[in-house]
């Protein structure tokens, strides 16, 4: 997938193989003349075959680096990455596999089409999400570890692994819904407890199971705590604007209770008041009770 980072480099063709780039420079020298001999030929030919007809080496699983990266903009269009908990989204979405087959993906992850995983605009890196298709109420979750697609407006490109589980790799396209889950670890392979996600039960989606939800709730909880931390701030500036007397504080103090409330007491029933025992309880009241009419009416006849 030709992600921002990557953009210049898979638009130049590089190959990932270094056995396909030495065969490439001797045929070059061949063609250009600056070898006559037909060994470098030939030995530029056995070179290619020789790198086809090897097995595929199994690539390697996590990696990588945690990434948000900073607003960015592919053909005319401004991005702008964001952890998003609670992101869901309905779309089209695609796949992509053989071209990309062990290329280095956005966060620095080798790219398995084997393998469940996802690329997306916004999105962290590596998080996880789950998909639906919406056709057939196939769900799977999905390791997100790219950045794209950045045309027709879709939602996500799919692995070839995850398309074909979805039923959609013949058509190349469908309709999903895209639910982020939160952030994957980095280390090791999450691909048995991603195929063990798979469900084609539209009444119970795919979930992960195990730690590996774990992880991302926790990386839901940490977000959620710091959005509190965040919204207290917030409290505490609104705090001393609109309650005359509150003292400003700092960022970080903790607020207690007793301490606002004395201040609150101080600027609206003076300093007498509160620091009698009862504090604005003995203030004196506007208008004296009645206390005998109280005794007569409940007094029994």
């Amino acid at each position: 997938m030709a992600s921002p980072d990557t953009l210049a480099t898979s638009e130049q063709g590089q190959s990932s193989d270094p056995k396909k780039s030495v065969a490439g420079e001797k045929l070059a020298l061949v063609e250009e003349g600056k070898s006559g001999s037909t060994k470098a030929l030939e030995n530029a030919v056995g070179a290619s075959v020789a790198s086809a007809t090897e097995p595929r080496t199994r690539l390697r699983r996590g990696g990588g680096s945690y990434k948000i990266g900073k607003p960015y903009k592919i053909r005319g269009r401004l991005y702008v990455p964001k952890d998003e908990p609670g992101y869901s989204r309905m779309g089209r979405a695609s796949w992509y596999g053989p071209g990309f087959h062990g290329r280095m993906t956005a966060n620095g992850e080798i790219f398995d089409q084997d393998a469940l995983t996802a690329a997306h605009t916004t999105l962290p890196l590596p998080s996880y999400a789950r998909v639906t298709n919406m056709k057939n109420g196939r769900s799977v979750v999905v390791r997100i570890n790219d950045r794209g697609p950045y045309a027709h407006d879709r939602v996500a490109d799919l692995s070839k692994k995850a398309a074909t589980m979805l039923g959609f790799h013949r058509a190349g396209h469908t309709q999903i819904k895209l639910e982020y889950l939160g952030k994957a670890p980095l280390e090791g392979s999450d691909k048995g407890k991603l195929l063990a996600s798979y469900s084609e039960d539209a009444d119970a989606p795919a979930q992960l199971p195990g730690a590996a939800m774990a992880v991302a709730m926790a990386g839901q909880i940490r977000d959620g705590v710091e959005a509190v931390g965040n919204g207290v701030a917030s409290l505490q500036k609104s705090a001393a604007k609109l309650l005359p007397g509150v003292p400003k504080r700092r960022e970080g103090d903790q607020i207690d209770a007793r301490d606002l409330s004395t201040e609150v007491q101080r600027e609206r029933f003076g300093r007498e008041a509160v620091a009698h025992p009862l504090g604005y309880a003995a203030r004196p009241l506007a208008r004296p009770v009645a206390f005998d009419r109280i005794l007569t009416t409940a007094s029994p006849e």
